[in-house]
C-alpha cells in the first residue's frame, strides 16, 4: 500500500506576519465575526483557487519509478525533467514510459492509450516531439545530471477534472481552536513536498485574489468620489444662479 503524508499550513500564516490571512481579516474588520470568516474559510477551498493551483503546478502529470514492492512517486527535486503538453484535450488521461538516454536522447514507449499503443518515440531533451494525440517538450530541471544514469520514469498524464477533484479530496480547511482568525490548512500526498507546494501555492493565490479585491474595492471608491465632486454644484455656482 501506498503511504499517505499529510502536510499543514498553520505555521505558513504565523510566519507571513503583515501577509498573513489573520491580519487580512483584522484589515477587513472580521477579527470579531465568525459568520466573515466562515465565508473566507469557504473561499480559500473554493474551485477557483483549487483549478488555479493544478494549473500553476503542473498536477495533472504525475510522474513515479518501479520499486521493489510497488512504484513510488517522485517530484521536485528528486525529478530530473518535465513533460509538458500541448494541444492535449483536456479529458484525455494516459501513461507512458519515458527512457533518459545518453547525449541527452530520450525515449518514449508503453502508452496504454489506443491510438498510440505499441509505438515508440525518440528525440532530445528540449525537442517538440508530435506524438499523433498532440505534441510534448521534455525539459531538464536544475536537477538534471546527464552523467547520471536514471531509471525508467512513469509518466500519467490525467484529465485536468481528474487533478481537480483529487486536490480538492486531498485539501481541507478548518478553523483554529485557538482563534476565529486562523484558518489550518491540510493536503494529503504521497509526496511530501508536493504537499507543501500545493499550501503554498494555495496560500499565494488566495492572497494574490483578497489584494486584487482589496484594490478593486479601493479603484471603485476614488471613482465613486470623483463622480461626486463632478456631479456636486459649488458654492459659486449657487450665487451666479441668483
Amino acid at each position: 500500500s501506498t503511504l499517505m503524508r499529510s502536510s499543514a499550513a498553520s505555521d505558513v500564516y504565523k510566519r507571513q506576519g503583515a501577509g498573513s490571512v489573520s491580519s487580512m481579516f483584522a484589515d477587513m474588520g472580521l477579527n470579531s465575526v465568525n459568520t466573515d470568516v466562515n465565508n473566507e474559510l469557504i473561499t480559500i477551498q473554493s474551485p477557483t483557487i483549487l483549478n488555479e493551483t493544478v494549473k500553476r503546478l503542473n498536477l495533472d502529470v504525475d510522474y513515479s519509478v518501479k520499486g521493489w514492492f510497488h512504484t513510488r512517486t517522485v517530484y521536485g527535486t528528486e525529478l530530473p525533467i518535465k513533460v509538458s503538453f500541448i494541444g492535449l484535450d483536456d479529458n484525455m488521461t494516459f501513461s507512458m514510459e519515458l527512457e533518459l538516454e545518453e547525449n541527452n536522447r530520450i525515449r518514449f514507449s508503453t502508452f496504454d492509450n489506443p491510438e498510440l499503443e505499441g509505438k515508440n518515440f525518440s528525440g532530445q531533451l528540449n525537442d517538440t516531439l508530435s506524438i499523433g494525440i498532440g505534441k510534448m517538450v521534455v525539459t531538464p530541471t536544475i536537477y538534471y545530471d546527464k552523467e547520471t544514469a536514471y531509471p525508467v520514469f512513469c509518466i500519467r498524464r490525467s484529465s485536468i477534472l481528474e487533478a481537480q477533484g483529487k486536490c480538492k479530496s486531498n485539501f481541507s480547511a478548518i478553523l483554529n481552536s485557538g482563534g476565529t482568525t486562523v484558518i489550518d490548512l491540510f493536503y494529503n500526498d504521497v509526496s511530501t513536498q508536493r504537499a507543501e507546494d500545493v499550501l503554498n501555492t494555495i496560500i499565494t493565490i488566495y492572497n494574490e485574489n483578497w489584494l486584487k479585491d482589496k484594490n478593486q474595492v479601493t479603484v471603485s471608491t476614488s471613482q465613486f468620489i470623483n463622480c461626486l465632486l463632478y456631479t456636486s454644484p459649488s458654492p459659486r455656482d449657487g450665487l451666479l444662479s441668483r
